[in-house]
């Protein structure tokens, strides 16, 4: 803002902050002028993208077709709204998806997002409005999400569904949290919050019934959030996207979560929630960048541990001249003491 002191670190995350707009190409921020009163005329120079995305896909794999059609436009008559509408059918449903996300309501840094999809089976409604951590030095966020989901879930053996049931879903969560910004280059983020999730399953009529239909399940559990960030970015061309800058974090980003549902505020159990991940990039030498991320989450109940899911990932780019790139990725997943309805799909 006018008035402020120059600073670098700024400059370089509000291309940051621009660059992850689907409407913008390319965004470049320099200091144009210096005058005698040392004041800085700073120029913003930005590249507009193509934001009208219409989309088409036919695919077979297993021996059942899937194909879609739809289109977005994310930014709608300039507005920086995002908005799409689409059908797709897969093996398992047919769907009609509506979809509206205003990254800048109310003029600010206010993100709604309304999602609705008639399906086949049922349907799944989702809305959220949250102001987030939109850059290292937000001094606070905060959260309001609901999810209603009905649909049919269906257990596969060798590639053919099994047997089917009903599945209803429901899902809401609040939080907040506090921030003192960037010190010393590392960000420290916390925060606490609820959340609500009630799973009901029944017999779906004129469907093979699986021999024993999953437990009712309700957990709400208050939990608090801790985030260590490392501000270390670069940009770099023709990665994911072709002569598309794109950010890659190469600091540490780390992130612990602990909840507890309790009987008392009306879950089905007493149970410990808990979840991590941890990301970091690296340069081994040249232009070859590797970025690894892992994850863990489940629950310990009655002196045990149960759906718990570990995912692991690692990703190597390597350019190999002016046109080519070597890329590849390995990922692991490991479910471990899962419940009826946790499954791990290729």
């Amino acid at each position: 803002k006018s008035g402020e002191p120059v600073s670098v670190a700024l400059i370089e995350e509000t291309e940051r902050v621009l660059r992850s707009t689907r409407y913008l190409h390319e965004v470049r921020i320099r200091p144009l002028a210096v005058h005698d009163d040392n004041t800085v005329d700073i120029e913003v120079l930005t590249r507009d993208s193509w934001t009208l995305d219409p989309g088409l896909s036919v695919s077979r794999s297993g021996g059942a077709s899937s194909s879609g059609i739809a289109l977005r436009e994310f930014n709608l008559l300039g507005t920086g709204i995002g908005l799409g509408i689409g059908h797709k059918k897969t093996v398992d449903r047919s769907s009609n998806e509506f979809e509206l996300v205003n990254d800048r309501a109310f003029g600010g840094w206010t993100s709604i997002a309304v999602n609705h999809a008639k399906n086949s089976d049922g349907k799944r409604n989702s809305a959220s409005v949250a102001h987030p951590f939109y850059a290292l030095d937000t001094p606070w966020a905060a959260s309001a999400s609901w999810l209603d989901d009905d649909r049919i879930e269906s257990i596969y053996r060798a590639g053919v569904i099994d047997s089917q049931y009903r599945h209803q879903q429901r899902v809401s969560e609040v939080w907040g949290g506090l921030s003192s910004g960037r010190v010393n280059g590392w960000v420290r983020r916390t925060s606490i919050g609820v959340t609500r999730q009630q799973d009901r399953y029944a017999l779906a009529p004129g469907l093979v019934a699986p021999p024993e239909l999953p437990a009712d399940e309700t957990l709400v559990s208050p939990f608090v959030r801790l985030r260590l960030i490392e501000d270390d970015f670069r940009t770099l061309l023709n990665r994911n996207q072709v002569q598309r800058p794109e950010t890659f974090a190469l600091g540490l980003d780390a992130q612990l979560q602990l909840g507890r549902a309790s009987t008392a505020l009306g879950s089905t159990r007493n149970a410990w929630l808990y979840g991590a991940s941890v990301s970091r990039g690296f340069e081994p030498g040249g232009d070859w960048l590797l970025v690894a991320s892992s994850a863990l989450s489940g629950q310990y109940t009655d002196g045990s541990v149960r759906r718990q899911q570990f995912g692991a990932r690692l990703q190597t780019y390597r350019p190999q001249g002016p046109h080519w790139l070597f890329y590849a990725s390995a990922t692991l997943d490991r479910l471990t003491h899962p419940g009826s309805t946790d499954e791990l799909l290729i």
